[in-house]
């Protein structure tokens, strides 16, 4: 469609306003039209995801909600910018917010993750004071963003205090989510529809260190600075890779093609009517209620039945 979405990803330069400095803020603008423009989008079609405008900052329950589902809107825009000038935290003049600070945060490496996996590299920027530039595929952005685990978090450095669970746990579930999908895709890696694509290579390397990347526990720090050995995905990517390959990639891969099919033909009567209307809309009508796959994706709201 001609609605395009950037997601705006960054790291905090203070503890209760992002940007106290304005500094990410003149460096989104640049990036958001450097980007447009690059693509050939008009900027009044162009919507923009940053977590402090487009997460309700007054309501903690809801808050929570919505910083849990963050892994969901990186994968779901069209550009996806890693806004990271060098600035300096809020007060504390020697502690530097920079690209390598950025990549050291595990949200931060959440969100890249997220996008890479489902969308590629393609549309992946970083912006800094200087310029804004696409990453590659060996880019060290998206190296350090599958080591999601072992990142900094402000829970952590702050032992926990008054919280009941670290950020860890917050993330487990999503990112089992995402697990299931690398799976997914290195079982259709031979076909045309995934050959040789990033999503491919990404999901063969999240296999093969799954143990390491998806740790089954985790030390907790309490507000006494003692460590507690706690559960994180326990057993559940072993069941969830289980699951994934009991069902028959063929038929999945089968099911993608068609749909590919329909947005094709969507896209070409759209072109032909002119109208303003997302091919997926079309794709999704056809698809009906009882495909295969959404059966699939519904089961596993009930693992213990799933698995």
């Amino acid at each position: 469609g001609k609605h395009k979405v950037i997601f705006l990803s960054h790291q905090w330069c203070g503890a209760s306003n992002p940007d106290p400095n304005k500094v990410q803020y003149r460096c989104s603008i640049t990036a958001i039209r450097t980007v447009a423009e690059d693509k050939g989008w008009n900027l009044d079609n162009v919507y923009v995801w940053c977590d402090y405008f487009s997460i309700p900052q007054n309501h903690p329950t809801i808050q929570r909600l919505a910083i849990n589902s963050l892994p969901m809107y990186a994968s779901s825009v069209n550009a996806f910018v890693v806004v990271a000038p060098t600035v300096p935290y809020f007060n504390q003049p020697e502690r530097l917010c920079t690209i390598d600070s950025y990549r050291r945060r595990a949200w931060c490496r959440a969100e890249v993750f997220s996008h890479v996996l489902r969308c590629g590299t393609s549309m992946v920027y970083v912006a800094t004071e200087k310029d804004i530039n696409p990453v590659s595929d060996t880019s060290a952005v998206i190296e350090d963003a599958m080591r999601i685990f072992y990142g900094d978090l402000t829970c952590c450095a702050l032992k926990h205090k008054g919280m009941e669970k670290c950020d860890k746990e917050q993330l487990m579930l999503p990112l089992l989510g995402l697990f299931g999908e690398a799976v997914r895709t290195v079982a259709e890696m031979n076909s045309e529809l995934a050959k040789s694509t990033v999503r491919t290579g990404l999901g063969q390397t999240i296999l093969d260190k799954r143990h390491e990347l998806f740790p089954e526990e985790f030390d907790f720090i309490t507000e006494q600075g003692t460590l507690v050995r706690k559960p994180l995905f326990s057993d559940l990517i072993q069941r969830m890779e289980t699951y994934v390959r009991q069902h028959d990639p063929q038929g999945t891969t089968e099911y993608i093609q068609r749909r590919q099919e329909r947005i094709q033909t969507a896209s070409s009567f759209l072109k032909e009517k002119d109208l303003d209307r997302s091919p997926d809309d079309f794709a999704d009508e056809e698809q009906g209620a009882g495909s295969g796959l959404e059966a699939e994706t519904n089961a596993l709201d009930a693992p213990e039945q799933a698995v």
